[in-house]
C-alpha cells in the first residue's frame, strides 16, 4: 500500500473529509477566535484550492475546455453573484430601517461582482476560476518531475516575495494589479500545481515532499526573520506569500494522510459517513449562508454599535448550526413542492 498511487480511486472519502475540516475551519476564522487558534487554522483555503485541483480533470479538445470553464461559472460565478446581491439587498432594506445611509459605496459593490473584495467573502471564487482556466498549463507542468516542480515554485514565490516588498502599496494601479491578480494567481496556481503532483504519488514520496517543504519553509521563516526582522509565526496570507502556502501544504498533506488510514472506521459507520458525505456536497451553500449571517450580524454591529456578549467559541457553534439547519430547512421546503408537483 505505501507504493500505491495515492488517489488511485474515482471518489476518494478523504477529499471529503478534508473539505469539511476545512469549510468547519473557514466557519471558525470569521468568529474571531484566539489568534494561535486562528494561526493554526490557516490551512484551510489551501486544503479548499488543492482539493479543487484534485478534482479538475484535463480537457482533451479545445471545445471541451471551454465547456468545463462555462460549468464552472454556473457552479461558482452564478451562485456567487445570487449571494451577492442578497447581501446587498439585504443590507438595504436594514439601512432602510435603521434611517441611515448604505453601507456600501459604488466601489465596493463593484469590487464585490469583480470578485475582489466589496462585501468580502468572495475573493476565493475568482482564485478556483483562475485556476479552471489555467488548468491546461497546469497539467503540462505537473508531467515534469517533482522537485523540479517544488524548487522552480519556492523560486518564482520568492520572486512574488520581492515584487511585494519593492511595491508595498495598493493605492496605484500598478499595486492593485500585482497584489489582487499577479501575486493571487501565481500563488494559488502553484498551490494547485502541487495538488496535482501529489494525484502521482505514493506515502513515500508523499511525505518527502513533506520533508523538503519544511525544510524549505524554515529557512526561508530563518532568513526573512534576521534580514527584515519578519514575526517568525505571522504568515503572509494576503497576498499568499511560501510561508502560508507551506503551512498549507504540509498540513493538508498530513491530514491526506490521517484520512486515508480512517477512512474504514469512517465507513463502517453509516450515520458519520452520511454526515461527511452530505455536508462536503453542500459545503459551497453553507459557505454563502454563513458569510450572509457574519455580514449581517456586522452591520447591525456596526449601526447599533452593540455587540452580542457571547465569546467565540459559541458564536462559531451558532453560526455553524443555523447555517446547516437553513440549508436543510432549504432543501425539504424544495423537495416538499417537487413532491407537490410530481402528485400534481
Amino acid at each position: 500500500m505505501e507504493n500505491k498511487v495515492f488517489f488511485s480511486q474515482p471518489r476518494d472519502l478523504s477529499i471529503d473529509i478534508i473539505r469539511c475540516v476545512c469549510m468547519i475551519c473557514i466557519v471558525l476564522a470569521h468568529v474571531n477566535p484566539p489568534v494561535l487558534l486562528h494561526t493554526l487554522r490557516s490551512f484551510d483555503v489551501v486544503g479548499l484550492v488543492m482539493i479543487s485541483a484534485i478534482c479538475m480533470k484535463p480537457n482533451k479538445s479545445v471545445p471541451q475546455y471551454f465547456s468545463s470553464i462555462l460549468k464552472r461559472v454556473r457552479r461558482l460565478v452564478v451562485p456567487t453573484y445570487i449571494f451577492i446581491l442578497c447581501v446587498l439587498i439585504s443590507v438595504y432594506i436594514l439601512c432602510l430601517y435603521f434611517k441611515i445611509p448604505y453601507l456600501y459605496d459604488r466601489n465596493g459593490i463593484i469590487s464585490a461582482f469583480l470578485l475582489i473584495d466589496g462585501i468580502g467573502y468572495v475573493w476565493i471564487i475568482r482564485v478556483l476560476l483562475i485556476n479552471a482556466v489555467l488548468s491546461p498549463l497546469l497539467f503540462k507542468l505537473s508531467s515534469y518531475q517533482a522537485i523540479y516542480v517544488l524548487v522552480g515554485s519556492f523560486l518564482l514565490l520568492l520572486v512574488s516575495k520581492y515584487l511585494l516588498i519593492l511595491v508595498p502599496s495598493q493605492e496605484h494601479l500598478s499595486g492593485f494589479i500585482l497584489y489582487y491578480y499577479y501575486l493571487y494567481t501565481v500563488g494559488y496556481f502553484i498551490i494547485a500545481l502541487y495538488a496535482l503532483l501529489i494525484k502521482k504519488s505514493n506515502y513515500r514520496s508523499l511525505l518527502k515532499h513533506i520533508l523538503i517543504i519544511l525544510a524549505l519553509l524554515i529557512v526561508y521563516k530563518l532568513f526573512f526573520s534576521c534580514f527584515l526582522d519578519e514575526n517568525v509565526l505571522v504568515l503572509q496570507k494576503h497576498p499568499p506569500m511560501f510561508d502560508w502556502i507551506a503551512y498549507g501544504i504540509i498540513i493538508t498533506d498530513l491530514l491526506f494522510i490521517i484520512t486515508r488510514r480512517i477512512t474504514p472506521l469512517v465507513q463502517s459507520n453509516k450515520y458519520i459517513l452520511k454526515s461527511i458525505t452530505w455536508f462536503s456536497a453542500n459545503s459551497f451553500q453553507v459557505y454563502f449562508i454563513h458569510a450572509w449571517l457574519i455580514i449581517m450580524y456586522n452591520a447591525i454591529t456596526r449601526i447599533t454599535g452593540c455587540e452580542l456578549a457571547i465569546t467565540w467559541w459559541i458564536k462559531f457553534i451558532l453560526v455553524f448550526f443555523i447555517s446547516v439547519l437553513a440549508k436543510v430547512s432549504f432543501d425539504t421546503i424544495v423537495g416538499w413542492f417537487r413532491t407537490d408537483k410530481l402528485n400534481g
